[in-house]
C-alpha cells in the first residue's frame, strides 16, 4: 500500500508542464493525484513525524509557509496568483512529511529512488514531446520549454553512480542520463554545465573522503577507470550525433557562448544577464519604496515590471515594448532575490535554514554511518549531491517556478532520515536474541574522524 501510493506520489507530475495562468484541468488532476497519495501516506504514519533531526527541517519549513499567506494577504496580493506561486513550496514541504513517513517505515532507499528516476526520466521525454509535437516549436528554436525540472537530479544521480555504485551502470541511469544530458544539449543551457560542475566537485570531494576510509579496494578503482574510458567515447558520440543531425545546434551554442547569448546584438553584456539585473534592480526598487517590506516581503505573487533603464537596450533585441513592460508574478530568476522580494529577510534565513540544514544532515549521516572498509552506499551520497545541484541553479534560474522541482528538493532535504532510521532499527535488540538482517546489521557508526 505504501509503495503504491509513492510511486503514485512520484509519478503524478511526470506528465506536468507550463500551461496557461490558472492552469488546465489536466494540471488539476495531476495536482490532486499528488494531494491525495501524499496526504494519505501522511495519515498512515503519522506517528513517525516526530522522528529526529527530521522534525526540526520539516518544522523550519512549515513556519515560513503558515506566513506566507499572511504576507501575501496583508500586501494585497491576488489568490490565485499566490497559490500559483506558492504552490512548488507546499508540494515540497509535503514531500518532507512523506519521506519522514517512509523512513518511519523503514523503507529501503533504492526503493524510493527508483520511482523518482522513472518519473524524472519520463518528464524529460514529455516536455521534449510537448514542445516539439503539442506547441509546435522548431527544433531551431526551442529553448527552455525543453528544460525539466528534473535534469538536476538526474545529474547528480548519474554522477553519484558513476563515482560510487558497485553495479554496472543500470539501465535507468543510462536513459535518463542520456535524455537529460541529450535535452541540456539541444536547447542550449549554460547554467547546467555549472549545475554539472557541482556534481562533479561534490563528489570528488566524497570519494577522496572514502578513499581515506580505505573504502575501495584497487580492483574496484581499476574498474571505475574503465567505466570512466567506456562513459568518455559514449558521451563523445552523442554529442557527435546530434551535431550531425541537428548542426544549428553547434552555432546556436557558439553564439550562446560568445556572442551576447546568439543575439547578435549591440548591449553591452550578456543578454540573458541584463534581463537578470532589469529584474533583480526591479524588486530591490519596489521593496525600498516600503523599507519595511524587507521585513517579510511583498507577498509570493506579488506582482512586478523589469527595470525601465535596462529597456533600451533590451529593445535592441525584443522590438516589442509593451511585451518587456508587462506586469509579472513569475518567482523570477534567483530564488535568493525573489525569496527576498517575496518574503523578505524572514523568507531568505528560511531558504537558508532548510538548504544548510538538508547539506549538513546529509553529511552528518555520511560521517556516521559510513564503515571503514566497507564500500561506499551510492543512495547515502546522493542527498548530499542532489542539494548542491539544486542550490546551483538557485542563482541563475529560480527551480522553485515547476511544481515538480519542489517536490523532488522535498524528498532529498530529509532522505538521510532513511539510513538514520534504518541505523537505528539495527541497534534495537531482535525478538527472541536474533540478529537485524545482514542489511541493516552492517550499519555502524563511523570511527574516521
Amino acid at each position: 500500500m505504501l509503495s503504491l501510493l509513492y510511486w503514485i506520489y512520484c509519478l503524478a507530475f511526470a506528465f506536468d508542464f507550463r500551461g496557461d495562468t490558472g492552469g488546465s484541468s489536466v494540471q488539476y488532476v495531476f495536482l490532486l493525484a499528488a494531494l491525495g497519495s501524499g496526504g494519505l501516506l501522511v495519515l498512515l504514519g503519522r506517528r513517525t513525524l516526530k522522528n529526529l533531526p527530521g522534525v526540526y527541517l520539516i518544522l523550519i519549513w512549515f513556519v515560513f509557509l503558515a506566513a506566507t499567506p499572511i504576507v501575501a494577504l496583508g500586501q494585497g496580493v491576488s489568490l490565485g496568483n499566490h497559490i500559483r506561486t506558492s504552490l512548488p513550496l507546499h508540494l515540497m514541504g509535503l514531500s518532507l512529511l512523506v519521506v519522514q513517513v517512509m523512513a518511519g517505515f523503514g523503507t529501503a532507499p533504492n526503493k524510493l529512488v527508483f520511482p523518482l528516476v522513472i518519473s524524472g526520466a519520463i518528464n524529460i521525454a514529455w516536455r521534449a514531446v510537448y514542445a516539439l509535437v503539442i506547441q509546435g516549436i522548431p527544433l531551431s528554436e526551442i529553448r527552455y520549454e525543453l528544460l525539466s525540472s528534473a535534469a538536476p537530479f538526474i545529474i547528480a544521480y548519474a554522477m553519484v553512480v558513476f563515482f560510487f555504485s558497485q553495479r554496472r551502470l543500470p539501465w535507468e541511469v543510462l536513459i535518463a542520463g542520456g535524455l537529460t544530458f541529450g535535452s541540456l544539449f539541444i536547447s542550449i543551457t549554460r547554467s547546467y554545465i555549472a549545475t554539472a560542475g557541482f556534481a562533479f566537485l561534490a563528489c570528488v570531494a566524497l570519494l577522496y573522503g572514502t578513499l581515506r576510509r580505505r573504502q575501495w579496494t584497487v580492483p574496484a578503482l581499476y574498474s571505475k577507470l574503465r567505466q570512466t574510458a567506456g562513459l568518455a567515447v559514449l558521451g563523445s558520440l552523442v554529442v557527435i550525433v546530434i551535431a550531425a543531425s541537428n548542426p544549428a545546434t553547434v552555432e546556436r551554442w557558439v553564439g550562446r557562448l560568445f556572442d551576447n547569448a546568439g543575439t547578435r546584438a549591440e548591449t553591452s553584456m550578456d543578454v540573458s544577464m541584463l534581463t537578470r539585473k532589469a529584474e533583480a534592480d526591479a524588486m530591490f526598487n519596489t521593496l525600498s519604496l516600503h523599507p519595511h517590506t524587507y521585513l517579510f516581503g511583498l507577498g509570493l505573487g506579488a506582482s512586478y515590471q523589469w527595470d525601465e533603464a535596462y529597456l533600451p537596450e533590451l529593445l535592441l533585441v525584443w522590438g516589442d515594448r509593451d511585451s518587456l513592460n508587462d506586469h509579472t508574478f513569475s518567482p523570477g530568476h534567483s530564488t535568493w532575490i525573489y525569496a527576498i522580494f517575496s518574503s523578505g529577510y524572514f523568507g531568505l534565513a528560511s531558504y537558508l535554514l532548510i538548504f544548510t540544514g538538508g547539506l549538513a544532515f546529509s553529511w552528518r549521516v555520511i560521517r556516521k554511518l559510513s564503515v571503514p572498509g566497507v564500500p561506499p552506499d551510492e543512495y547515502m551520497i546522493l542527498p548530499f549531491v542532489v542539494i548542491w545541484c539544486y542550490i546551483s541553479q538557485t542563482f541563475t534560474a529560480n527551480p522553485f517556478m515547476d511544481r515538480f522541482a519542489g517536490l523532488i528538493i522535498g524528498l532529498f532535504l530529509i532522505f538521510p532520515q532513511v539510513f538514520l532510521n534504518r541505523y537505528r532499527l539495527a541497534q534495537e535488540p531482535q525478538p527472541g536474541g536474533a540478529i537485524a538482517s545482514p542489511a541493516l546489521a552492517k550499519l555502524r557508526p563511523s570511527t574516521a574522524p
